[in-house]
């Protein structure tokens, strides 16, 4: 009897983790855009990420 309590509540659990993995969340954005920052300064150097000439 107890073997079967523990599978029908461990088959229970996996049922409702795999319901809830399937529930429609919102999100908002496509990952595609970066926030441009103006450079960060070090002293009287600026960092940036490519070389100015």
């Amino acid at each position: 009897m107890n073997s079967k309590r523990t599978l029908a509540a461990v088959f229970a659990t996996l049922l409702l983790s795999q319901m809830s993995s399937i529930a429609q969340f919102n999100a908002y954005g496509d990952g595609l855009t970066q926030e441009n920052l103006p450079p960060a300064s070090f002293g009287d150097r600026q960092a940036c990420t490519f070389h100015q000439n």
